[in-house]
């Protein structure tokens, strides 16, 4: 996974707890650097927003960090949970666990995480979750999304492509909600409540 912050800096996830991070994007041959924050856990999201970067893996803890290149420190989640992805909208960090786990907290992430798992009312995997034009929209097996405007509201449950293709990829851009499935195809739409194409 990898995110950006909109002013040049670029952190993407690896395995074995590292990230690699870069400040120059845009030159012809950018510098990426390495390096350890979390142990030796698989990490599979990360997302920028409120100041901070947050990274979430297979550890069942996250970790924060207002730099890419400073101190990363431990967010506590669930125990046992493989945590695919994050992301910030609305005032709210989520983060979303392969069997259908959902924690948040509002503000900064260095506060209590809340389990809001309840609120996703689903037999499915998730793989994904990204926020815009005021929706969260979490990707899922078997050609589902789920989506709601907080993470303290109950999930709405859809199908948007075949059930055999899982979301892997959710993703907003210039007004649009992409979808990218399990067999590389994409779905589009302008608010995940309407029509999928």
């Amino acid at each position: 996974d990898m995110a950006t912050d909109g002013n040049g800096t670029y952190v993407g996830t690896c395995g074995n707890g590292y990230i690699v991070y870069t400040t120059d994007i845009n030159a012809n041959s950018p510098v990426w650097t390495t390096k350890g924050i979390a142990g030796s856990a698989q990490l599979n999201g990360v997302c920028y927003g409120n100041g901070y970067w947050v990274v979430v893996g297979n550890s069942s803890s996250g970790q924060y960090a207002t730099s890419p290149t400073g101190t990363w420190r431990t967010i506590s989640l669930g125990r046992n949970i493989t945590f695919k992805a994050v992301c910030y909208g609305n005032g709210y960090w989520v983060a979303i666990g392969q069997n259908r786990n959902l924690y948040y907290v509002s503000g900064t992430p260095d506060g209590s995480w809340t389990n809001a798992s309840s609120n996703l009312s689903s037999s499915n995997y998730c793989y994904s979750i990204a926020y815009g034009n005021g929706f969260f929209v979490i990707g899922m097996e078997n050609g589902d999304i789920a989506y709601a405007q907080t993470p303290e509201d109950v999930f709405t449950i859809k199908q948007i492509a075949l059930t055999t293709e899982d979301i892997y990829g959710i993703y907003f851009c210039d007004g649009y909600w992409i979808a990218i499935t399990s067999k590389n195809t994409m779905y589009t739409a302008t608010s995940p409540d309407g029509q999928w194409t």
